[in-house]
């Protein structure tokens, strides 16, 4: 059984319950989803979920008054940067405190990714190390890109052993003293302090290379898609999970997907079955405010 964790507030929720949803689909091991609920509305929709159905009996629910948190440096941390930069440092600080609390082995996941694989893949090839990333993989025209950072925290996973959790305790304390969106010598947002983890933690830290695991439009074009007897694949490997960076919903209702450039194939395979997935989600969250 693998623990995970995510934030979102109630904006984000339907992007929480697809995520929810595709993880619990695909987890051929089992998964517990650890949620860190940024708004009271997320958590009263939330909880009113778990009542209605036992689907929802594996996602676990916490707020930003849970006393394992450092209740004044996050304060000082909401009282001088924005909410997006606010929920940046809140993965690193809610990843940590999971792993404070004696779980053994938590893998952080960004809100708005859907599952499309079973995530057993990424963490037999992260094996026996005690640190997981993805990198950017960025296409050529956005190299220039990686001086926000070479890997995302879209996953981030970070075991119980001692470099591992001091890797955590520091990132953490970086992030509640640091985390905006504008870089500023070896810092950008969250992400860019992992780029010394590599050369810090060695072998405890694998750089995962599962192309199928990390997808994002920053690095679509750089593969070819194709299903296989149902399974969509990225050239030979699986696709295991897509990240909906800028994906958003318009006033008119319509979507924007991302303002990166995407083929037919992307919409086809990755845009359009996220879209009925977030439809049914908001749907279920709307039909939740009307009874």
């Amino acid at each position: 059984m693998n623990h995970y964790c995510t934030l979102f507030d109630h904006n984000y929720l339907p992007r929480g319950i697809v995520l929810h949803d595709s993880l619990m689909e695909h987890s051929s091991g089992g998964a517990l989803l650890h949620v860190l609920c940024m708004s009271s509305q997320a958590e009263a929709t939330i909880l009113k979920l778990k009542r209605r159905s036992d689907k929802f009996d594996n996602l676990f629910v916490y707020n930003l008054d849970c006393p394992l948190f450092y209740k004044n440096a996050l304060i000082k941390a909401r009282g001088n940067r924005t909410w997006t930069e606010f929920c940046w440092t809140m993965a690193s600080v809610f990843s940590n405190m999971l792993l404070r609390s004696g779980i053994r082995e938590i893998t952080y996941l960004d809100a708005d990714m859907m599952f499309f694989g079973d995530p057993a893949v990424v963490h037999k090839e992260i094996g026996i190390s005690g640190i997981g990333i993805i990198p950017h993989r960025f296409i050529p025209e956005k190299k220039h890109l990686e001086i926000n950072g070479k890997f995302n925290v879209s996953w981030v996973t970070l075991k119980d052993t001692p470099r591992s959790k001091a890797c955590s305790n520091e990132w953490a304390a970086q992030c509640l003293e640091w985390c905006y969106y504008r870089v500023e010598g070896n810092k950008f947002g969250d992400q860019k302090y992992l780029d010394e983890w590599p050369s810090k933690y060695h072998c405890e830290c694998k750089v995962i290379e599962n192309i199928g695991a990390g997808l994002a439009p920053w690095n679509l074009a750089n593969y070819n898609l194709g299903t296989r007897d149902g399974v969509l694949y990225a050239e030979q490997e699986r696709v295991i999970f897509y990240h909906y960076h800028e994906f958003a919903e318009l006033d008119n209702g319509k979507y924007r997907l991302t303002n990166y450039k995407l083929r037919e194939e992307d919409v086809r395979y990755i845009y359009n079955p996220f879209i009925l997935e977030y439809e049914k989600a908001k749907a279920l969250v709307i039909g939740l405010k009307e009874d």
